[in-house]
């Protein structure tokens, strides 16, 4: 369902975190910044995190900064709107953030959580064994 929401960049398909977010925030109180779309990054893999998130946040009127996969977990960064019992939101999102870190990036897959920052933390296994084919590392140097 959400697949249309990929962009083609480079000559290859690749995942619209922004514009999957921006369907997702609609006909909802969250207000998505207009300078965002920029800070609207992560992979794929974490598509069923966010769209949880946003299930349980779609009540308050929030306004979304930035969603990103900084550091090897989802952080969110919003800014409440009018009244807004702030710890629901937080909690939500702190729920997301420990889902992170044992679902792969890539794939959605359960994965276990690593301590050694060097580790492929991103990733599960299997991703881990296959990132050659699929050109990602796992890292931040994937960004680049």
């Amino acid at each position: 369902m959400w697949d249309s929401f990929k962009s083609e960049l480079e000559g290859e398909d690749r995942f619209d975190a922004a514009g999957y977010v921006k369907a997702l925030c609609a006909n909802s109180k969250i207000q998505i910044r207009e300078t965002s779309f920029l800070n609207m990054r992560f992979l794929e893999g974490w598509k069923s995190l966010v769209e949880e998130l946003i299930k349980s946040i779609r009540v308050y009127p929030i306004e979304i900064e930035s969603i990103d996969d900084r550091l090897n977990i989802l952080n969110v960064h919003f800014f409440t709107l009018k009244t807004t019992r702030e710890v629901n939101v937080w909690r939500a999102i702190h729920k997301a953030q420990m889902r992170s870190l044992t679902t792969c990036a890539n794939c959605g897959a359960t994965k276990q959580p690593t301590r050694n920052a060097q580790q492929n933390a991103f990733f599960c296994e299997d991703c881990k064994e296959n990132a050659h084919k699929i050109n990602k590392t796992g890292t931040w140097l994937d960004r680049y």
